[in-house]
């Protein structure tokens, strides 16, 4: 869950970067890859921290049945 109230408030403040942006900054390409590039940072660390617990998780169910089961 702090992962993603942590993403939830970095796009909040790269939103707030972008709307602050003059019009004219706006359509700099230096500002819209900036936009781009942490835009796309941020969702990605959200991504893997839902991969990692989905891996921890599915490793947890896979110790249990190999432990319940007589084979």
């Amino acid at each position: 869950m702090t992962k993603y109230n942590q993403a939830a408030t970095d796009l909040i403040n790269i939103k707030g970067w972008w709307t602050a942006l003059s019009e004219d900054e706006k359509e700099k390409t230096e500002n819209i890859n900036k936009l781009v590039i942490h835009t796309e940072k941020v969702l990605k660390n959200e991504l893997v921290g839902w991969i990692q617990q989905m891996e921890n998780v599915l490793t947890e169910l896979h110790k249990n049945k190999g432990g319940n089961n007589p084979e």
